[in-house]
C-alpha cells in the first residue's frame, strides 16, 4: 500500500449487527454498530479505524485498502453451519456476521503479512478457523466459570517456542489482570499455539507464531487497565500495521 501523508495506518474494525422491527412495507432492517472503545484506542495509539460493515461480497476490496484488521467481541456463535448443536443458554450473533467474519479469516489465510488481532468473539472464530474446538458454556466444565463474566482475572504467558523471530505482540504480553466478559471459551486451539491462559486452565490468547502478527485474545484490551494488557497491546498492534502498511 503507498505511503499516506498521514502516516496513520488503516485499521477495519468489524461490526455487529442488530436486526430492528420490518419497516413499513414488511422490509428488513438491519444495523451495524461498534463499542466506541475500539475505535478510541486505536486512534490513541496512532491509527485511523475504520468500521467494516459485514458484507461477504466486499471482502477483497475492503483488505486491498486496510494495513490491518481488528475482530471485535459480541454475541455467541452458531453452532449448526459448523456441524453441532447451539447451546440453550447462547446468546447467538446475527447469522450475517457470522458468515462474514469467517468468511474474512478465510480471506486473510492469503495475506499472512497483514496484521490480525482478535478480541473475545473474534477470538474464537479466529480459533475456530484453525480447527479449535469451543465450549458453548464455561459454567458446564469450570466452578471458576464466573471469573470470566464481567470480571477481572488473572493472565498468565504460557513458554512458547518462537520461529525466526519473536513477534511484536509477545513484547507486551505479561502476567496480569484483564478485563473479561465471556461464558464461552476455546477448549483447544487447533493450528494456532496458546500462549496464554487463566489460573483456571482456560484459553486466553491464540497466536500463528509464525505470522508477524496474527494474535487472538479472551479479554477485552480496549478496556482493561493495566498498560501492558491492554493499552500497549493494541498499540503493539498499530505499530505493526503502520511497518506492514509502509506509513
Amino acid at each position: 500500500m503507498a505511503k499516506r501523508e498521514s502516516e496513520r495506518p488503516l485499521i477495519g474494525i468489524t461490526a455487529d449487527v442488530e436486526e430492528l422491527p420490518p419497516a413499513k412495507d414488511g422490509s428488513q432492517r438491519l444495523r451495524y454498530r461498534v463499542a466506541a472503545a475500539y475505535a478510541q484506542r486505536v486512534a490513541e495509539c496512532g491509527g485511523t479505524p475504520v468500521i467494516l460493515p459485514p458484507i461477504v461480497e466486499a471482502i477483497e476490496a475492503t483488505l486491498n485498502r486496510l494495513d490491518g484488521v481488528l475482530l471485535t467481541g459480541g454475541g455467541d456463535i452458531i453452532m449448526e453451519p459448523l456441524g453441532g448443536k447451539t447451546h440453550p443458554a447462547a446468546e447467538v450473533v446475527h447469522r450475517a456476521r457470522q458468515e462474514y467474519e469467517l468468511a474474512l479469516f478465510g480471506a486473510l489465510t492469503k495475506r499472512p503479512e497483514m496484521p490480525v488481532l482478535a478480541i473475545c468473539l473474534g477470538m474464537q472464530y479466529m480459533t475456530i478457523h484453525a480447527g479449535g474446538e469451543l465450549c458453548q458454556h464455561l459454567p458446564d466444565v469450570l466452578k471458576s466459570a464466573e471469573i470470566h463474566r464481567n470480571q477481572v482475572h488473572e493472565v498468565i504467558p504460557c513458554r512458547v517456542k518462537w520461529g525466526s523471530r519473536k513477534p511484536r505482540w509477545a513484547e507486551r504480553l505479561e502476567r496480569g489482570n484483564s478485563a473479561s466478559n465471556h461464558h464461552q471459551g476455546m477448549l483447544s486451539a487447533g493450528s494456532l499455539a496458546v500462549v496464554a491462559k487463566a489460573s483456571d486452565g482456560t484459553i486466553e490468547a491464540v497466536a500463528d507464531v509464525a505470522r508477524r502478527y496474527y494474535l487472538g485474545v479472551q479479554w477485552h484490551p480496549e478496556r482493561t487497565v493495566e498498560r501492558g494488557l491492554g493499552i500497549d497491546l493494541i498499540r503493539s498492534f498499530v505499530d505493526e500495521c503502520r511497518v506492514a502498511g509502509g506509513v
